[in-house]
């Protein structure tokens, strides 16, 4: 199969333009490149052919001479899903060494198809071989560096959809159940990496991926999703004996337990509804969220709620004001007003982002 998908290996295993690009200038300057200059930036974003809106922003954050502002404006979902799609690849930067963290709001999957990198966040430093992967929750604060000529490969799942996505997956009791679940829901919050765990077969899944976000056909989102859960299988099925963390044992605590139920019941879940059904008193349960998970109970019915909310406007075709009252609101300007404070864009612009090139 991988014979079948020459073109598409060949292509992630070469550099791109954005690569060099900065080859060049890293030859120029004798050493590896560590910071871009404004215009050098600029150069590179061309590469990637944004829109003009972004290109502005971009302009705009450095002439403040903001470049967290940068980084922040360049990693959410919007930026790196194709249209509507719950799936992502693309391939890390050679040449370049930014010591710069950065996070974002979806899954990654770092996979080091051949040659090394180093993975950096707050955990520590890591060396990543040929065929190691690294599992990396939203929010995470991490960096890579792709040492010389290898190929890492950034697999990208949608968190916004993960749950009606891929519910097969929470729904096994496996491993990556576990993991997923108690990302999304409990208190862990760290990557995980897997040593050698790449195998052929997982490489036909991220090339057939690959090749269908080229094309781009009408139905890419369905293929390619089904393509990512046959990935995530395979991968906890080879990889168990190498897990570096042990991702099954902080899954069951009862906290995560009282956030997955908000998230799955954002339309209808009281302090008195969850008291029942914990057996803990409402002034108990106010606390405890307080205390593991660092959130009042009222924040996370409404990140529960503006979660559900996003999902519902990428994924169907219901009105604002039918999904204003799906999730529990019964005002939809009320519901407009704490979307747009939450997320800063409203409904409708949040739909038109997701829906279409950024």
């Amino acid at each position: 199969m991988v014979n079948m998908l020459e073109k598409e290996l060949n292509e992630l295993k070469e550099d791109s333009s954005a690569d060099r690009f900065i080859l060049a200038l890293s030859e120029k300057q004798g050493k590896p490149i560590s910071t871009l200059s404004d215009k050098q930036i600029m150069d590179v974003m061309k590469l990637w052919n944004p829109d003009q809106h972004t290109m502005e922003l971009v302009r705009d954050s450095l002439e403040r001479g903001s470049r967290k502002d940068l980084i922040r404006l360049l990693t959410p979902e919007k930026y790196y899903f194709p249209p509507g799609s719950s799936v992502s690849i693309s391939k890390s930067a050679r040449y370049v060494q930014t010591n710069e963290f950065h996070n974002h709001d979806y899954f990654e999957i770092e996979c080091v198809l051949d040659g090394s990198a180093n993975h950096h966040s707050l955990m520590g430093d890591y060396s990543l071989n040929e065929h190691d992967i690294v599992l990396i929750p939203p929010h995470v604060k991490h960096d890579l560096d792709v040492v010389d000529k290898g190929t890492v490969i950034n697999l990208g799942i949608r968190s916004s959809t993960f749950r009606s996505e891929f519910a097969d997956i929470l729904k096994n009791d496996i491993g990556i159940s576990s993991y997923f679940e108690n990302i999304m829901y409990g208190t862990f919050n760290s990557e995980i990496i897997i040593r050698q765990s790449l195998d052929t077969f997982m490489i036909e899944l991220i090339l057939m991926m690959y090749q269908k976000q080229k094309q781009y056909p009408s139905d890419t989102d369905i293929i390619s999703n089904h393509l990512m859960a046959s990935f995530l299988f395979r991968m906890f099925e080879v990889s168990r004996a190498n897990l570096m963390v042990d991702i099954t044992q902080s899954a069951t605590a009862k906290a995560g337990k009282i956030r997955k139920y908000i998230y799955d019941h954002p339309d209808t879940a009281t302090l008195s509804e969850l008291s029942g059904i914990f057996y803990m008193s409402e002034a108990y349960i106010s606390r405890y969220l307080k205390q593991k998970l660092h959130i009042s109970f009222s924040d996370l019915v409404k990140e529960a709620r503006i979660n559900k909310a996003k999902e519902l406007l990428i994924r169907t075709d219901l009105s604002v004001l039918e999904i204003s009252q799906h999730i529990g609101y019964s005002s939809q300007s009320h519901f407009i007003h704490v979307f747009h404070e939450t997320v800063g864009s409203s409904p409708l612009q949040y739909r038109i982002r997701g829906t279409q090139n950024p």
